[in-house]
């Protein structure tokens, strides 16, 4: 397992990193694992999604398309 050490840190943001440990019953280290985790898997995510979204709007370049305003309609003129 690797290792990170983090310099000068302020005391303030200690202070806090060791009060959410608290309130999620964990230690600071585990706490700071958490929102590592947190915040760098949701740009990969995102990015993963953007991609994806990229692909479908290649594949479907030139098509018609009926609008989601339209599609709704037609849904709720059916169940009325």
């Amino acid at each position: 397992m690797s290792e990170l050490v983090i310099r000068d840190l302020d005391g303030h943001l200690l202070d806090r990193l060791h009060q959410t440990a608290v309130l999620h019953g964990v230690s600071v280290e585990d706490e700071v694992k958490k929102i590592l985790d947190v915040h760098l898997s949701s740009p990969c995510a995102k990015q993963e999604a953007l991609a994806k979204a990229r692909v479908i709007r290649s594949r479907t370049t030139g098509r018609p398309h009926t609008s989601s305003v339209q599609l709704k309609r037609e849904v709720y003129e059916k169940a009325s």
